[in-house]
């Protein structure tokens, strides 16, 4: 991958973060000139092509190119041919590098909020196995764990983790309801983290596949 696409992403990276701190009239000014410096870029530009096809069609609208040498205007047709690809080559070749590059990011993204999730989970299995070892100690055992179950957990495993906990609660005196109820609950849910990770981990890996990053 070049190394000047990464430098251009981490670049728009950067001024993005940049341009949300600014206030809104601040925002407004930038966007202004951003716009008015593309327009003047694609006035340029089209300035350019129609300058460029006025003076190839004028060429053979005059029947000028009739009296040239025909080495002459092959080498004419050959020289706007190569230009013309040259120029759709190196865009296209632009747009893959910077694509395949943002893809590298949003891939190291997904391995950052991996890594914060298998740390969340692991706290929730460390949890769930001293809960099901002592489980008269409940509060002692969560102390402190609450705020970080609500923030990071989702709707489904914060609501499966406190029937655990709540089971405990009401029956973690009884070893027969602890054995053959809650025991099995909190392995079925540590199951399901463990297989959950693990798919998250192999979509990853899967992501690095070299045709990913192709066109």
């Amino acid at each position: 991958m070049s190394l000047d696409a990464i430098i251009l992403v981490a670049a728009n990276v950067f001024l993005i973060q940049t341009f949300k701190k600014l206030p809104w009239w601040a925002k407004t000014l930038v966007v202004i000139a951003a716009l008015l410096l593309l327009l003047l870029f694609l006035s340029l530009l089209l300035g350019i092509i129609l300058v460029v096809v006025w003076s190839v069609y004028s060429l053979f609208i005059s029947g000028a190119w009739k009296s040239l040498p025909a080495e002459v205007s092959a080498s004419i047709v050959a020289g706007l041919f190569a230009i013309f690809t040259l120029l759709l080559g190196n865009y296209f070749t632009q747009e893959s590098q910077i694509r395949s590059a943002l893809k590298l990011k949003e891939i190291e993204s997904q391995e950052i909020l991996l890594i914060r999730k298998a740390d969340f989970y692991s706290d929730i299995i460390d949890k769930l196995i001293a809960l099901t070892q002592s489980p008269l100690t409940v509060e002692d055992i969560l102390k402190d764990f609450y705020g970080k179950l609500y923030i990071q957990g989702s709707p489904k495993l914060t609501s499966s983790f406190l029937e655990i906990v709540e089971s405990i609660k009401a029956n973690g005196s009884n070893q027969k309801m602890l054995e053959s109820d809650i025991r099995p609950r909190a392995d079925a849910l540590i199951t399901e983290l463990c297989r959950e990770l693990s798919q998250a981990r192999q979509k990853i890996s899967s992501s690095y596949n070299p045709y990913n990053f192709k066109g």
